[in-house]
């Protein structure tokens, strides 16, 4: 599945070129585009409010849960050809422990840092296993492999779910795009995660649906056309096939 198309140069990249697949299908409506600051229940929202139900969405949710893999979850590693699951365990530990240390230094109070940082790990594993199970439902299929063993999208998801937290309990000193600085994410792997991220959590509240699209928006501006972003690979890629298909002999897609 092709990444959202983007515009350089006055044309389209997407459906042509190499780019890593997304998680889910693109849709006719981007759920990152609606702005409008009501609740679900069509109420206006003030910004106490929206930070109350995004609290809320964080108590209900996910304050419950283990930080830990849960049983279903346990059997798509099983499933894999070589089991993710201490791999996967010691990268969340290695990214948590470094965003809890950077925070803990510019917080005031540090046992909010360790509160924010467990709510982490339990979104990212209750994220991980609803993205498996959409995913098998819309493909048929139990062994993700590759894509369990791909650390870009591992730390997306982790940095997904962080980013939530944080904007969930108004932590300034983690404004975007800091859990990008923290865990050595590229913007531009990050963005791909996202779409995916609130289609698959539909109780998001509105407050954090209108943060991540204004992540996305500055991602797609600025972030994701910095120096060593992989679009610039891909990029090239798409210039070197649309070079070949005008050129005489077989074309490549």
């Amino acid at each position: 599945l092709p990444i959202s198309p983007m515009v350089q140069r006055g044309r389209a990249v997407g459906g042509q070129t190499s780019a890593p697949p997304m998680l889910t299908p693109q849709r006719q409506a981007n759920p990152l585009c609606s702005r409008a600051s009501t609740s679900a229940s069509g109420v206006p929202q003030t910004p106490i409010s929206s930070q109350l139900e995004s609290n809320k969405w964080l108590k209900d949710t996910v304050t419950q849960l283990q930080p830990e893999p849960r049983p279903e979850l346990l059997e798509f590693f099983g499933a894999c050809h070589d089991n993710p699951a201490e791999p996967i365990k010691q990268q969340l530990q290695e990214h948590c422990q470094r965003v809890e240390e950077h925070l803990s230094k510019v917080m005031e109070i540090s046992c909010d840092v360790e509160d924010l940082i467990l709510l982490s790990r339990k979104l990212y594993y209750k994220m991980l296993l609803a993205f498996l199970q959409a995913e098998q439902q819309r493909l048929n299929v139990n062994d993700f492999s590759k894509l369990l063993s791909n650390r870009a999208f591992h730390c997306s998801l982790l940095a997904c779910c962080m980013e939530a937290v944080f904007a969930a309990n108004s932590v300034d000193e983690a404004a975007f795009p800091a859990v990008l600085d923290l865990l050595d994410l590229h913007a531009f792997d990050f963005a791909k995660v996202i779409e995916s991220f609130v289609k698959t959590e539909p109780r998001l509240p509105h407050h954090l649906r209108a943060h991540f699209a204004d992540v996305e928006a500055k991602i797609l501006e600025l972030l994701a056309w910095a120096d060593g972003s992989p679009l610039h690979a891909l990029m090239s890629e798409y210039d070197a096939a649309s070079e070949a298909t005008a050129t005489p002999g077989p074309k490549r897609a």
